[in-house]
């Protein structure tokens, strides 16, 4: 066989091979882009309600260790927060530049959340649809003003965060870790 007389024979791919690659690719990424998606917000929701939980447990640790009671704050809605502060419950929403007020005794709120505070921007694929303010008090951490936390995702994801009187915190709903019912 004489080599010589053999077509150059080029490596490389034809266009019809590139476009079936192409096409298998943009089936692949239609599936797993909104996988992705979803699971992305399901972490967010899980990170926003761990961060309450670990807030709740750090108040009523707190409520007790320093002796004085523990106030956590909620504001809902769009641009929803949470607060901590001692002695009196606060205002976690926007903070007016240059007040020298800690307190205002018209609304009986701290007007600024002096422990800790957490907003919802943190968190910006997840909604706090509801929330109760809490008050841990200082002998046993018990939770005289109690209640639930829930929050959701756009794709119909919910947890909660449930505080009882006893001042235990867990989490709870069909996308939490342990699946625990509320």
């Amino acid at each position: 066989m004489n080599h010589k007389s053999r077509p150059n024979m080029h490596r490389g791919f034809t266009l019809l091979e590139a476009a079936v690659v192409m096409a298998v690719l943009a089936v692949v990424m239609a599936v797993a882009v909104p996988s992705y998606r979803s699971f992305i917000q399901r972490q967010q929701l899980r990170d926003a309600a761990n961060s309450l939980l670990m807030d709740l447990r750090n108040a009523r640790e707190m409520s007790v260790s320093q002796r004085s009671p523990v106030f956590v704050s909620f504001q809902a809605g769009p641009e929803w927060c949470w607060g901590i502060s001692r002695d009196h419950p606060c205002d976690c929403g926007p903070t007016v530049a240059g007040s020298s007020k800690s307190f205002d005794p018209a609304t009986g709120r701290a007007t600024a959340c002096t422990l800790t505070r957490s907003k919802g921007r943190d968190y910006p694929d997840v909604r706090m649809d509801s929330a109760v303010d809490a008050e841990f008090e200082p002998a046993l951490g018990q939770a005289p003003r109690h209640g639930a936390t829930a929050f959701s995702t756009g794709k119909g994801q919910a947890l909660r965060v449930e505080l009882n009187s006893m001042g235990r915190v867990q989490v709870c709903g069909p996308a939490a870790q342990t699946a625990s019912p509320c």
